[in-house]
């Protein structure tokens, strides 16, 4: 792939423009730019769901953790759904976020924002359309998603789980094992819920390689 092309970048659960920034600035001016971007938080774009619609038609979608709910009702050239939503109690969505939001482990690259438990709370008290998001997930699966929607991402479908995803999303290694038989581009993506987001540079270099690449 070498023209650039224009793309969103979709957040989940409390995650702020300011956490976007790294992945979307990288994909954008990066070593390997490929993507003209444009960041949006979950409540953006719910709160103007049909103008989201009518862009996303020309443009490849980015959805972190919840995001992947709007992708459902779209159609876009491609979708990489980088630690999509599986179903998940409600009683451990809100365990997982407590694990995201205090993990010691996962690092940033420098410039990049690490958010925490203070900052996605009160991007949830701004924008309180979020909070639907851990109950909608309890019987939603992002990998089911891009199964069905074969024809609405003609150009791609890349199913990105992380492999120690604090939620448990990545769990199910068979999704990515059997993806192949649906047409979707499986693997796992970084070790934790938010590394695609706080290392851009590893994960700007992992989408140029599966775009230009099909045995990554």
């Amino acid at each position: 792939m070498s023209e650039v092309q224009k793309a969103f970048v979709v957040g989940g659960f409390s995650e702020d423009l300011d956490f976007l920034w790294g992945l979307t600035n990288e994909l954008s001016n990066g070593e390997h730019r490929t993507f003209e971007t444009e960041a949006l938080t979950w409540a953006q774009v719910h709160n103007d769901f049909e103008k989201f619609s009518k862009e996303a038609k020309h443009r490849a979608l980015f959805g972190h953790s919840g995001a992947t709910l709007h992708f459902a009702g779209v159609e876009a050239p491609m979708v990489f759904a980088l630690a999509g939503v599986e179903p998940t109690p409600l009683h451990k969505s809100l365990t997982g976020a407590i694990k995201v939001g205090t993990n010691t482990k996962v690092g940033h690259d420098d410039g990049v924002i690490e958010t925490g438990l203070k900052n996605g709370f009160l991007e949830v008290l701004k924008h309180p359309s979020t909070i639907q998001i851990p109950f909608r997930i309890r019987h939603f699966s992002t990998f089911d998603m891009l199964v069905q929607k074969a024809a609405d991402f003609p150009e791609g479908r890349f199913y990105l789980p992380a492999r120690l995803d604090e939620f448990g999303f990545g769990s199910d290694i068979g999704r990515v094992v059997t993806a192949d038989a649906y047409g979707i581009r499986a693997s796992y993506f970084g070790d934790w819920h938010n590394s695609a987001m706080l290392h851009p540079k590893e994960a700007a270099r992992g989408i140029y390689q599966r775009l230009n690449n099909p045995a990554k």
